[in-house]
């Protein structure tokens, strides 16, 4: 029962089993959160201590030598580190809180080469022993290898380590069969890094195992043949090269056919691989086998003609008024070349054409007797089309007026002529009658002086724009 301005029983376990539940869920998270606080620190706390040790060790020119000459491993003390100002005395392990000069804190950077002979830095470091060191060797694929004697472990690349981390010189020279092959045979057929197993006996007489890293690797890079290109000839279409790529060793892993050079692979194991392009150039043909080696061929493609052929400016044989007007150009294809041209007022691509035989270049011409827009048309031996206009507004008919001796003495005369043609404007006079000593014309009139003195005046028609009359005084 509910009571009055109260809550149940239930009501109220409920609710605290709520607070109770997101108080746990704000622990957990907070946990984390904290955790990863200490994480992050521990980690930024070795990080400082190797990079120190680093430095440490790269300014210690007889150190640096013995690592890389006649030392296994070596110990830096992080009192070392102290001393020579690369890290604070009162830095704390984040997780044990002893600052790094603690007469108790024993902890060291082990210093060591790896296999591939790299050096390590290891933090805290742990006391190594005797040991015996080994490098990586590198077997050719399909190699004969089989681990009998110590020889077939290379022992040149072999080091024994004392407990000082001293190499141990000629060790294996001077006590034979010291190491003994646990691996007998190897499948240098299979990629990678191989364990060769073996035993040795140590200075004192103690029997341990050890492994070696050999490592197969293919040195031989792809072949890439039989490259061709489809179609071979002219095309304004794109082209499809196509090649046969093999490797008879590690296998074909990925395969690239790009312009100029190799990149931006494809996976495949396949042998045939092709490629679409649209531009002519050099394409390299790529192969890489799956150890990484890559063989590059090239082949140079040159028939893909994508663009019409090219037209000069449109040029006319006279910039005068005349009856008729010749217009000029030239027509340029230096790929598959020009077959046919066409000279029309239509805009459209032509259905009518002049074939040529097919040439680099060629120039057109052609008379016309109509003012307007005049187009050149040229086509490619792929099909590719062009054209070029000029707008021509310069054609005219011409007329020619003679005029007698009477309407030259007359002052009334004017207008229009015996030809029934108005005078729109005047585009040259030529006297050859005898009776005009001289004359002058200016606008749309005409002044001459008779042979007899009197001059006189001759208006043309008000329309005169001095463009389509021959005037014979």
């Amino acid at each position: 029962m509910r009571k009055s301005n109260g809550f149940t029983l239930v009501e109220i376990i409920i609710a605290l089993t709520l607070i109770v539940a997101i108080g746990l869920i704000v622990m957990i998270n907070f946990n984390r959160i904290f955790n990863k606080k200490e994480e992050m620190d521990y980690t930024e706390y070795v990080n400082k201590i190797k990079s120190a040790a680093d430095f440490y060790l790269s300014n210690n020119t007889i150190l640096l030598s013995e690592i890389n000459t006649n030392r296994g491993f070596i110990e830096i003390e992080l009192k070392d580190l102290v001393d020579n100002g690369l890290i604070s005395s009162d830095l704390k392990n984040p997780e044990t809180g002893i600052s790094v000069d603690n007469p108790n804190n024993n902890e060291f950077i082990l210093v060591t080469l790896d296999d591939a002979g790299t050096v390590k830095f290891t933090y805290p470091g742990e006391k190594k022993g005797n040991y015996l060191q080994t490098l990586n060797k590198v077997l050719d694929y399909n190699s004969e290898f089989e681990c009998i004697s110590e020889e077939d472990l290379d022992t040149v690349n072999l080091a024994f380590i004392d407990n000082e981390g001293k190499i141990v010189t000629n060790y294996f020279n001077e006590n034979p069969n010291r190491i003994t092959c646990k691996t007998n045979e190897l499948d240098t057929t299979k990629f990678g890094t191989h364990l060769v197993k073996y035993s040795y006996v140590t200075p004192d007489g103690v029997t341990k195992e050890g492994t070696r890293n050999f490592i197969v690797i293919d040195p031989l890079a792809p072949t890439v043949s039989s490259i061709q290109s489809t179609p071979n000839n002219w095309t304004k279409d794109n082209i499809t090269i196509t090649a046969t790529i093999t490797d008879n060793e590690s296998g074909i892993a990925a395969y690239s056919i790009n312009l100029n050079n190799c990149g931006n692979f494809t996976i495949t194991s396949e042998n045939q691989v092709s490629a679409v392009v649209s531009t002519n150039g050099t394409y390299s043909v790529c192969a890489k086998d799956v150890f990484g080696n890559i063989k590059e061929e090239k082949i140079t493609i040159t028939k893909i003609d994508k663009n019409g052929p090219s037209i000069a400016d449109i040029t006319k044989n006279t910039n005068e008024i005349s009856p008729s007007i010749t217009i000029n150009t030239t027509i340029t294809d230096n790929d598959s070349g020009i077959i046919a041209y066409a000279i029309n007022q239509s805009s459209s691509t032509p259905t009518t054409w002049t074939n040529i035989s097919t040439t680099a270049s060629k120039a057109v011409s052609q008379t016309i007797t109509a003012n307007g827009t005049y187009y050149v048309w040229a086509k490619d031996a792929v099909g590719n089309v062009s054209s070029k206009s000029i707008q021509i507004t310069t054609i005219a008919t011409l007329y020619t007026k003679s005029f007698s001796t009477g309407e030259l003495s007359s002052s009334t005369y004017n207008g229009t002529y015996n030809t029934g043609v108005v005078v729109k404007g005047i585009k040259s006079i030529t006297v050859n009658n005898g009776q005009v000593t001289s004359y002058s014309y200016s606008g749309n009139n005409i002044s001459y002086t008779l042979k007899n003195g009197s001059a006189k005046t001759r208006t043309t028609s008000s329309t005169c724009n001095f463009s389509d009359y021959f005037l014979l005084l």
